[in-house]
């Protein structure tokens, strides 16, 4: 592989940044340093690598793509729907100490579809933990994958960090997810957690800004922020915000949101406008 370094000037433009993400191959658009008109910019083609932050003054958002569903209600919070990619995984060749270079046997039934498949470099971003079998288990971030075809077989990662032990062949294992704002969209499993807030509907498979800090909107419960000292809010299985009630099951365990940032003139739920607080 060659190596390929981006570098960049922090550039603010009217209280605005972009920060390019590691460098990861496959990317496209990882030279793109130009703004964003709008943060509801939607488009089938990609333009920044998946991950790239968008500094807003108070507000951060990332770039990201949407799953095979898409957003379909900007209302309610983006969840992650593609659950782990690459499960409890076979270390197909050794590797040393401080290589960057891992194989692992990719299961038939691993994969978005179940189906052995996965694309080159689709990992690209998302992160990989090794379990050692003489050592502490560690988290390496993704560079590049290649593909693998239908049913599974063996899949070689590129990795940003070191492995910190010796591997062994067919002894240690590996677990693989994608980055966190790849596969977004929206559905009511209490499985999935919510990773943003998009501003807009996005088309399936399209590329988006999604917000995870910040001043923002989301649809409220009617208990939300409807009482003093009622602030703190979390996200239920709809993406929807409710208060965080610890006698009510529904939210009692549930991923925190954020808190309420304002309250009717007169007390109870306003607009109820939060500070989302999921990725700074």
């Amino acid at each position: 592989m060659t190596e390929s370094i981006v570098l960049h000037k922090w550039m603010n433009k009217d209280g605005r940044t972009i920060v390019l993400p590691s460098w990861m191959e496959g990317q496209e658009g990882v030279t793109n340093l130009q703004m964003p008109d709008d943060i509801r910019d939607i488009s089938a083609t990609q333009l920044y690598p998946i991950g790239t932050k968008l500094i807003d003054s108070d507000r951060v958002f990332y770039y990201a793509k949407a799953s095979a569903v898409g957003v379909t209600n900007a209302d309610l919070g983006v969840k992650n729907g593609y659950r782990q990619p690459v499960a409890y995984a076979t270390v197909a060749a050794a590797a040393a100490k401080g290589a960057t270079s891992l194989v692992i046997d990719v299961a038939a039934t691993d994969g978005v579809a179940e189906d052995g498949v996965i694309a080159e470099d689709e990992l690209a971003g998302g992160y990989v933990v090794i379990f050692g079998h003489d050592s502490d288990a560690h988290t390496c971030r993704i560079r590049a994958n290649t593909a693998v075809a239908a049913s599974g077989g063996e899949m070689t990662l590129t990795l940003q960090d070191e492995i910190n032990a010796t591997l062994v062949a067919d002894s240690d294992h590996a677990e693989c997810m994608h980055h966190w704002a790849y596969g977004c969209e929206t559905n009511t499993s209490g499985l999935e957690p919510v990773v943003g807030v998009s501003h807009v509907v996005v088309t399936a498979s399209y590329y988006f800004w999604l917000q995870t800090w910040g001043p923002c909107w989301l649809a409220p419960q009617g208990e939300v922020g409807d009482a003093a000292h009622d602030h703190q809010v979390v996200f239920r299985h709809d993406g929807s915000i409710d208060e965080h009630d610890y006698s009510d099951a529904n939210v009692t365990k549930q991923q925190h949101a954020g808190f309420c940032l304002s309250h009717a003139r007169a007390g109870g739920q306003a607009a109820a406008f939060i500070m989302l607080q999921i990725c700074p």
